[in-house]
């Protein structure tokens, strides 16, 4: 879970995101304003992935309920 966090990041931070430059290519917004309006939520998924990382419980709960040990 914390791997494909990960890599949804890295696929919408800005040096190397290639979901970035689609979104910018599809929606005609010049990637920095995109980069600009991009920073809000890339502080909520940075919190989101540490929460992930420290408090295992978050991401073990959903196998848990289902019966998996």
């Amino acid at each position: 879970m914390v791997v494909i966090f990960n890599l949804t990041l890295g696929m919408i931070t800005p040096p190397v995101g290639g979901l970035l430059f689609v979104t910018s290519n599809v929606s005609k917004v010049p990637l920095t304003a995109l980069t600009r309006e991009l920073k809000p939520f890339l502080i909520a998924h940075g919190i989101v992935l540490v929460l992930l990382t420290f408090v295992p419980a978050l991401s073990n709960w959903l196998p848990h309920a289902m019966g998996f040990k």
